[in-house]
């Protein structure tokens, strides 16, 4: 029997019709916990809950707690478009965001948003970024704080203000943090 193939490009998928059906993803298909291994993890009980799941269109079984600061709170999460999120809640009153992309950019350039939180907050802007998990975050250089394993938080202006940090990555490649 000959075995034919048809190829779907914009879903990259190969189907081989000999009986056999065969699913091929394309080569650079990065899967999202292979990006951030949080989403692969337990939601443990202590972990706060995100109010925002509905209004920011995020699958809620997927959304794992990141880590927090005085004043803002943060999650990852993968969107119902199964994209990577990196989501944000600062200030009192609380001012909320999200920021998605394909696990595949998440991997090579990581996430990031600006939030401007309410002026009843007096929290200032802030720059939030996910970074993925082949970047190293031990030693990071201000104005930038870790926030947990993947998220990265600075006053927006200080950022602006410093030069280009790089974080280097286990391949010998960086990534630029640039607000």
């Amino acid at each position: 029997m000959k075995k034919r193939w048809f190829v779907l490009p914009a879903a990259g998928i190969a189907l081989a019709t000999a009986g056999v059906l065969a699913l091929v993803a394309p080569a650079s298909a990065v899967l999202p916990g292979e990006a951030v291994g949080l989403l692969d993890q337990q939601v443990r009980s202590s972990d706060p809950a995100l109010a925002y799941v509905e209004q920011f269109n995020l699958d809620a079984d997927t959304v794992r707690f990141a880590g927090e600061t005085d004043d803002s709170r943060f999650w990852v999460g993968l969107g119902t478009d199964g994209k990577v999120c990196l989501i944000a809640v600062v200030g009192k009153p609380e001012t909320g965001g999200a920021a998605c992309a394909p696990a595949d950019v998440v991997e090579r350039s990581g996430a990031m948003m600006g939030l401007t939180p309410v002026k009843e907050s007096g929290v200032a802007e802030v720059i939030v970024y996910l970074v993925p998990d082949s970047v190293n975050v031990d030693d990071v250089p201000g104005p930038w704080e870790r926030v947990g394993t993947n998220v990265l938080v600075a006053d927006a202006a200080d950022a602006r203000a410093s030069d280009v940090v790089s974080l280097a990555r286990a391949d010998g490649t960086s990534l630029d943090l640039v607000p």
